[in-house]
């Protein structure tokens, strides 16, 4: 009886030191993310999702020399035509950038409020200041694009990997995670400055 109970208490301890370096391993390897897909970050504005710029127009109204001529303001008249496939009114962020073709390199980049009901397209008219060092009127070009947004995703805590140990429960939870992520950070503008790429 004693042997069998000496025996049964080995194989505890047999247990005991497979399974803990096996869990240690498994903690020490990482691998991508499945909420942000290793991204590290995840959108945050999803009703913004459904948004689209049809059309930009863009009229260089005047170029305002400012501290001497060290820098320029352009000042644009944008015309874009947007559209909301979605059911719901989406308010958010429309990212302007001036470009200088020629180069094929962004000067400058604004952002502006949208607020689209459901399931409309319309054409709206915002005056848009840029600045810039590029001293050529006309040589510059606006275009847009719908600012959707990232925030960092806490579930890899900005990483994009997550441990092999973990992954499957964050796999199988996923959605959850996602609109957790999305309900605990609402759109923003980020802050400035912003770099340009």
């Amino acid at each position: 009886m004693r042997l069998f109970s000496k025996n049964r208490l080995q194989k505890k301890y047999a247990a005991f030191f497979v399974t803990i370096p096996l869990l240690l391993a498994t903690a020490l390897v990482q691998i991508k993310c499945p909420v942000c897909d290793g991204a590290g970050s995840v959108n945050n504005n999803v009703v913004m999702d459904n948004v689209q710029i049809k059309g930009v127009k863009a009229t260089e109204l005047r170029v305002l020399r400012n501290t001497c001529g060290l820098f320029l303001m352009y000042n644009y008249s944008v015309t874009l035509e947007i559209e909301n496939s979605g059911p719901d009114t989406a308010t958010g962020w429309v990212l302007l950038y001036l470009i200088d073709y020629l180069a094929g390199q962004p000067l400058d980049k604004q952002y502006t409020v949208v607020e689209i009901p459901g399931k409309k397209s319309w054409e709206v008219t915002y005056n848009v200041m840029f600045l810039s060092g590029t001293d050529e009127p006309r040589r510059t070009e606006v275009k847009a694009e719908v600012f959707k947004g990232q925030a960092p995703c806490s579930t890899c805590n900005n990483s994009g990997k997550v441990s092999l140990n973990t992954w499957p429960i964050v796999n199988n939870l996923k959605e959850k995670f996602i609109q957790l992520e999305q309900i605990d950070k609402p759109w923003s503008v980020p802050p400035w400055p912003v770099d340009l790429e």
